[in-house]
């Protein structure tokens, strides 16, 4: 039969397996929410693109808006503003 420190021991290491467990499934529950809203965001990016392109949204309204939201200079540079 294990010894008091023994079985201590073996419940630290089961504890430490858990926590280490939890972290991983909190990773996975994270990741999974970052997928969802980047596929959200891709999709607003292509229904915001077809409204420009069937005339329902007015593309000087858009790069109005994109010139107010985009702040780094390389995302500016995509949609051909100056940098600020």
């Amino acid at each position: 039969m294990a010894s008091r420190a023994e079985q201590a021991e073996g419940l630290r290491k089961r504890a430490a397996e858990l926590k280490a467990r939890a972290q991983r499934m909190e990773a996975m529950d994270q990741a999974a929410e970052r997928r969802r809203l980047n596929h959200k965001k891709v999709l607003i990016g292509a229904a915001v693109l077809a409204a420009v392109n069937d005339g329902r949204l007015e593309l000087p309204l858009l790069m109005k808006l994109m010139d107010k939201f985009c702040k780094r200079k390389s995302d500016r540079a995509l949609f051909g503003l100056e940098a600020q």
